[in-house]
């Protein structure tokens, strides 16, 4: 079962990757980051896998899985892309976001460790 922080990264990092996708104009009705959506490149969690694939005529195709949802947002990108030098913009900027992310968790995580105290 996952956690409220585990569920809030999840949506952050969408939320991430959906900011990536507009600053790169990529057509909105293309994709989705919410489960199968009819003639668009899909992101989905199940079973603990993030699955990217094209919804088609009801059902899923070319079906892939990945771990974590950075390397799924990856492969998204490679898939919505129309050229080499657009994916390499996209995929940057998508790349710092997800790196700001993690920077801003580990300084909330050290601002919460109880300090050491040296003993004499």
């Amino acid at each position: 079962m996952r956690t409220n922080q585990e569920r809030d990264g999840e949506q952050k990092k969408k939320q991430l990757l959906m900011n990536a996708l507009k600053r790169g104009k990529v057509d909105a009705s293309g994709y989705s980051l919410n489960g199968y959506k009819e003639e668009a490149v899909c992101i989905e969690k199940k079973n603990n896998k993030w699955l990217v694939y094209d919804g088609e005529r009801g059902r899923q195709h070319n079906i892939e899985q990945y771990r974590d949802f950075e390397v799924a947002g990856y492969r998204l990108i490679n898939r919505l892309s129309d050229s080499d030098e657009a994916e390499a913009v996209i995929m940057a900027d998508y790349l710092v976001s997800i790196l700001s992310y993690a920077a801003s968790l580990h300084v909330a995580v050290q601002k919460t460790k109880p300090k050491k105290t040296v003993r004499k």
